[in-house]
Parts: structure tokens; C-alpha cells; sequence
């Protein structure tokens, strides 16, 4: 153990660094009134009425919220990084960014 801080409660920070990631929910209402709600790889919430959207306005939807979720994490990641890095002493803050940007 180094600097109060084990290999161990690093790798801890950096898992619930990306869980905060993995589980953050986006939602995203397509031009076609098509709204989904999804957090990394699962459908959260899908409305759409099946009279009036199409499979590819809906198939479109959930593309485009996925990608918002990808932007979002990665804009959370780059705001953050340099206050989560700022939590662990100097000496663990490469490793950290590697251990996070890693993934």
C-alpha cells in the first residue's frame, strides 16, 4: 500500500467510476415524436404508437439515443476527469486515466 491508497481501492475507484458510466440514462425524443430511454447497452424506455411511427423511425430513435448516451459519458468523462484524477494521489493519477480511458 502506497500513499494510504492499495492497488485494490483503485481498481474499486475506477469500477465505480465507470458503473456511474455504464448506468447513466439518456433520453432522446426523435423528430417523429419516437422517445427512448436507454443507459449503456439496454433499451430503459421505448414509446412510440405502432399506427403512426414506422420501424425505421423507431430503429432511428434508438440509434440516436445511443449515441447521445456515447456522447454524454464521453463529455462526462472529459469534464471529470481532472477532478476524479485530483481524488487519487499524483503518483496513481496515470494509471487511473489509463485504467479509465482504457476501457
Amino acid at each position: 500500500m502506497l500513499f494510504g491508497l492499495s492497488p485494490a481501492t483503485l481498481q474499486e475507484k475506477t469500477k465505480a467510476i465507470q458503473q456511474h458510466c455504464i448506468n447513466m440514462e439518456v433520453s432522446h425524443e426523435h423528430s417523429s415524436g419516437v422517445c427512448v430511454t436507454v443507459s449503456a447497452n439496454r433499451i430503459k424506455g421505448l414509446t412510440y404508437d405502432a399506427e403512426k411511427h414506422s420501424p425505421e423511425q423507431v430503429r432511428e430513435a434508438i440509434n440516436q439515443c445511443f449515441e447521445k448516451w456515447s456522447n454524454e459519458t464521453k463529455e462526462y468523462f472529459e469534464t471529470n476527469i481532472d477532478t476524479i484524477l485530483e481524488s487519487v494521489p499524483k503518483v496513481f493519477r496515470q494509471e487511473l486515466k489509463n485504467q479509465l480511458l482504457g476501457n
